[in-house]
């Protein structure tokens, strides 16, 4: 499967909502990646690292073949696997909860 982009789009994190006992983060915005080709996308991982023009990072800076970096979290879609055809727009918010 391929997006069409030549960044990785950036997690920014929203306000914390919750308690003491249990906070939660959500992107207040959705993080959209517009698909290039058919197959099967079964959840999305965040990487972190320095902003940098050179390809290493996070957030717009971020080239989407770029192997280095800190994975920060992976997770499948709550709603399972999702298929895909060219043209697609997949939309992705996530929530954090600690």
């Amino acid at each position: 499967m391929t997006y069409d982009s030549q960044t990785r789009p950036a997690w920014v994190p929203g306000a914390a909502t919750g308690n003491t006992t249990q906070a939660t983060i959500t992107n207040p915005a959705t993080s959209v990646f517009d698909i290039t080709a058919s197959g099967t996308i079964a959840g999305l991982f965040i990487v972190g690292g320095s902003l940098s023009t050179t390809g290493s990072g996070t957030g717009v800076n971020m080239k989407s073949d770029h192997t280095a970096g800190t994975l920060w979290s992976a997770a499948t879609f709550t709603s399972g696997n999702v298929a895909v055809q060219n043209g697609d727009q997949l939309k992705v918010t996530y929530t954090v909860t600690a």
